[in-house]
């Protein structure tokens, strides 16, 4: 798995984040036909989906963004999180990558 911490600031636009998928050689893994899930987990959430989009299958590449008005409705938390693939057969795959995730308010408010 890549470690791959990551800050969400609440009222702000995280993103867009994206993630190119390689096989073990490095090279491009087409993701036709795969799904991809990933979450976000603490002592405070039980589980958010950050909602992850495969939005070019043939070059591997996901992305995961949240608006400002939805992040301004999650709480501050220390958690970890990670993004699967799910192969055409339904076979899980991963995680691929995840670490540490810190959700923190902005010093500056407007």
């Amino acid at each position: 798995m890549i470690d791959f911490p990551i800050t969400i600031y609440r009222g702000a636009t995280f993103g867009p984040f994206t993630i190119y998928v390689k096989d073990a050689v490095g090279s491009v893994l087409n993701l036709t036909g795969y799904a991809v899930s990933a979450h976000l987990r603490s002592k405070r959430i039980l589980s958010l989906d950050m909602l992850p989009v495969i939005t070019n299958a043939a070059t591997g590449e996901i992305t995961i963004e949240f608006t400002f008005s939805a992040t301004e409705l999650l709480l501050e938390v220390e958690g970890v999180w990670d993004l699967i693939l799910i192969d055409p057969s339904l076979k899980r795959l991963g995680p691929y990558i995840g670490g540490y995730v810190s959700i923190i308010t902005p010093v500056t408010q407007l």
